[in-house]
């Protein structure tokens, strides 16, 4: 499991960004992303303005296909294979 913060001002546009985001590896190759976004932006008279905030949850998930079930299986009448 691993977790990631960040946080940014811009100056130009006075607002303030914040990103965190949980990664969970569940199996191997497959994960499960949890990311909070918040963005801020600081209102005319200097104090905070209104927020924009959202969550985001994406799930990978890696399958495995075998050759095997792909090719035909013989039929009574057919030779086996050697």
């Amino acid at each position: 499991m691993f977790a990631r913060a960040l946080i940014q001002y811009n100056s130009a546009t006075a607002s303030v960004s914040t990103n965190a985001r949980l990664r969970w590896e569940y199996q191997a190759g497959s994960e499960l992303f949890v990311v909070y976004n918040e963005e801020s932006y600081t209102s005319s008279l200097g104090g905070p303005g209104l927020p924009t905030r959202s969550i985001i949850v994406k799930v990978n998930r890696l399958f495995h296909y075998r050759l095997a079930r792909l090719r035909p299986r013989p039929t009574s009448m057919e030779a086996p294979p050697r």
